[in-house]
């Protein structure tokens, strides 16, 4: 074991004098590993922001079903879905109704 760790002192040891007497080799390094610091930030911040916007997307498409559900009329949505349930036979097409004529109110003048 001694032997592992002496020969791990002589590798470290010549890498420090290969960078002491070639500085830019030291520079080049330290570049790299600031590269790939800025690199992983990058990815971190971009990913917390693609999170944030498809929640943004989903919380808009949540608040729109809901608005829309709201807007179906109960009886046709049932008429609807028991078509899509096969209650209906398939020669018979389901045809618009119309709208119940208002009654105009006189005022008794």
């Amino acid at each position: 074991m001694a032997g592992a760790i002496e020969e791990g002192g002589k590798v470290a040891e010549s890498i420090v004098d290969a960078l002491k007497r070639e500085p830019i080799s030291l520079a080049l390094v330290l570049m790299n590993v600031a590269l790939l610091l800025i690199f992983f930030y990058v990815a971190q911040k971009s990913s917390e922001t693609r999170a944030h916007e498809v929640n943004m997307i989903y919380e808009n498409q949540k608040h729109t079903a809901e608005l829309l559900a709201h807007c179906v009329d109960p009886g046709t949505l049932r008429e609807i879905l028991d078509q899509f349930r096969g209650q209906r036979s398939d020669n018979e097409i389901p045809l618009p109704r119309p709208r119940p004529e208002e009654v105009p109110v006189n005022d008794g003048g």
